[in-house]
């Protein structure tokens, strides 16, 4: 977890992935160094914001009311990263037995069916900010709408 000062980010990859990052720096030199080979970490660290750029403009993003469902259905969800694509139907328990469709006076299905389709970083994502990222969102402001977009979920 990062914490201030260390904005370090540790993850790690499988070795398909690695084999594309090695393809992708062969033959390339360091921004910080031209006379050294570009190595895959960091071909990905001069590469990375562009990655996260793109993943923030492409992510899905929900109306009000849909957002408002999606978090209220993950209220106390334990998410594993086994669950992660579990998401749509967490959401479906919430429309079928709590009534979120007619809570928050969306189409359930049309959601499900969206939700469905969302690949698994996408879901990461969606499970991240209806989670986390709304409630840390809502606690600094005490308002829904404004948690809402500062997690994510709704584009401003």
């Amino acid at each position: 977890m990062p914490t201030e000062g260390n904005d370090r980010i540790t993850f790690r990859i499988d070795d398909a992935l690695l084999r594309q990052l090695e393809q992708q720096a062969a033959g390339k030199v360091s921004t910080y160094n031209p006379d050294k080979p570009l190595s895959p970490a960091e071909w990905l660290r001069d590469h990375l914001p562009y990655f996260l750029e793109g993943f923030r403009r492409d992510h899905a993003t929900f109306d009000v009311l849909e957002a408002s469902a999606i978090v209220d259905a993950c209220n106390g969800w334990a998410i594993e990263p086994h669950s992660v694509p579990l998401l749509w139907a967490q959401v479906e328990d919430a429309i079928r037995h709590e009534n979120l469709a007619e809570k928050w006076g969306i189409d359930g299905v049309a959601l499900i069916g969206r939700l469905r389709t969302l690949s698994y970083s996408q879901t990461w994502f969606v499970c991240r900010a209806a989670t986390c990222g709304y409630w840390d969102a809502y606690h600094a402001s005490s308002d829904h709408k404004s948690a809402l977009i500062a997690s994510g979920l709704v584009r401003a």
